[in-house]
């Protein structure tokens, strides 16, 4: 090889930060997200974490029990009755956790 002129090769990153989940159904105390996959930035995603909170500022949120896999469907249960959520999800590789949505 020329000095100057090896390969080089960049390091991973986390996970580009994902779309908001959208919900496809619900019932009095669970729901059905949906979600688009984003960019693994060099790692492939491992899992996708969804968080909920009952005010938009996400005080409080709670995380949702994780699943493994890369699923971009998950229904969320034990919800109270007559409650407004808001839901957050972010992807995570072995370099780490993306934003949150």
């Amino acid at each position: 090889q020329v000095p100057g002129q090896g390969r080089i090769q960049t390091k991973p990153h986390v996970p580009n930060k994902c779309l908001p989940p959208y919900r496809t159904a619900a019932g009095p105390t669970s729901c059905t997200l949906q979600w688009q996959s984003t960019v693994d930035n060099g790692s492939p995603i491992v899992q996708y974490v969804i968080r909920y909170a009952t005010n938009r500022e996400m005080e409080g949120a709670v995380e949702a029990p994780k699943e493994s896999g890369t699923r971009r469907v998950r229904v969320i249960e034990d919800l109270e009755a007559r409650v407004s959520y808001y839901f957050q999800v972010c992807a995570r590789n072995e370099v780490g956790r993306g934003e949150w949505s």
